[in-house]
């Protein structure tokens, strides 16, 4: 049986929370934790109950590359977070994390930053302006770790503005299309944290970032059985010879689980970003053409596929640190005509990007997602 997500009634907490907070609701509870990341972090930020406090722990430090907790989440709790009956089984918001964790990876996804929530160290009872220290049990400080060759992520560090989470703005949607926001993002967010040390599983999980989204977006573009036809049009066909009624049934069941690729190049597709600002001499860049960028996300997902059922892991070349060449932007794809390393060959047309440029494709691609289910003639929810 599918996942009871068809019928989901609330979205995740944050998105409950601010709509409970725009509707005047009183507060029930407001508490603190502290968001690290490598990253220097640049100015503040109030979105509706959610206050992200420069905690300026990067700005006089010599290394601004350290992992520290760069600034401190206040969060004025409007709603109660509803438990689910235990008579039956709901992941229908589920998505690994706690709320921080939501709030953290919506961040990361918003900034293209490292960001990962630490643990609860404030709360503030009634009357209480001043709240009292916590360190309740349950998780500590991240870790971050480092690889060996470098960053394979160069744009994940340096300066990044508070002022992005203003992209996260806008939730009058449905629940569905909410959750499918949170789950690519704690995706991108654990791609991205480990991409240094693990960048094999990075690219893993970005593409996954990519297919929840593509999955909920596809879903909303045509019925199940219009899905079914497109992917198996014989199999409908003789559905519709034999025994029509079952048409439904069968396409409810088995549409969501068949047409994995064509849902991933589309979404990608659809949703790709403009060029990078910044980018390397000509025959160093990916070439940024519909039709090759198609060939290109088709050998990628090739690869994802391998990796999970075969456990041939992503070509190690696509795996390693981008190379600068003078001034300009780092490479975006493996140099050479071919690259032999760890007992293997791959020649140039199998590496077709580096990881950085994927990230900025899934990352940039699911913010565009996100901002198209915007209507065109609605503004904004206040901010306050």
């Amino acid at each position: 049986m599918p996942e009871q997500t068809a019928n989901v009634a609330r979205g995740p907490f944050f998105f409950e929370n601010w709509k409970a907070a725009l509707q005047n609701q009183e507060i029930l509870g407001c508490y603190e934790c502290p968001l690290y990341s490598d990253a220097w972090m640049v100015g503040e930020e109030e979105l509706g109950p959610y206050w992200f406090m420069n905690t300026v722990a990067q700005t006089i430090r010599a290394d601004r590359d350290l992992l520290a907790p760069v600034f401190v989440l206040r969060v004025h709790v409007h709603t109660q977070l509803d438990e689910p009956p235990m008579d039956k089984k709901d992941t229908s918001t589920y998505h690994g994390g706690w709320f921080s964790d939501e709030v953290a990876a919506l961040a990361a996804l918003a900034m293209g930053a490292r960001v990962q929530a630490g643990p609860v160290t404030r709360e503030f009872k009634e009357g209480d302006a001043r709240g009292r220290p916590v360190a309740y049990c349950g998780y500590g400080a991240p870790i971050l770790l480092c690889g060996e060759r470098g960053r394979a992520l160069p744009w994940a560090v340096g300066s990044h503005s508070l002022e992005d989470l203003g992209w996260l703005n806008w939730f009058e949607t449905d629940p569905r299309d909410q959750v499918a926001l949170v789950r690519p993002a704690r995706l991108y967010q654990d791609a991205i944290w480990i991409a240094d040390a693990e960048p094999a599983m990075a690219w893993l999980l970005l593409v996954s970032a990519i297919e929840t989204a593509a999955d909920r977006w596809d879903q909303s573009q045509s019925s199940a059985i219009d899905r079914l036809r497109y992917s198996k049009p014989d199999l409908v066909k003789s559905i519709e010879e034999r025994c029509p009624d079952l048409l439904l049934i069968v396409a409810d069941q088995i549409a969501d689980t068949i047409g994995a690729t064509r849902k991933f190049i589309a979404f990608t597709l659809r949703f790709l970003p403009p060029e990078p600002p910044l980018r390397p001499e000509k025959w160093l860049q990916v070439v940024w053409e519909e039709a090759d960028l198609k060939r290109s996300l088709r050998k990628i997902y090739g690869y994802r596929s391998k990796a999970l059922h075969t456990g041939v892991p992503f070509p190690a070349p696509m795996c390693q640190p981008p190379r600068p060449f003078g001034p300009t932007a780092p490479t975006e794809r493996p140099v050479g005509l071919a690259t032999r390393t760890l007992g293997a060959v791959w020649l140039r047309e199998d590496m077709p990007m580096s990881l950085h440029i994927f990230e900025y494709i899934a990352r940039k691609a699911l913010q565009s997602w996100w901002s198209s289910l915007r209507p065109v003639d609605t503004g904004s929810p206040s901010r306050g």
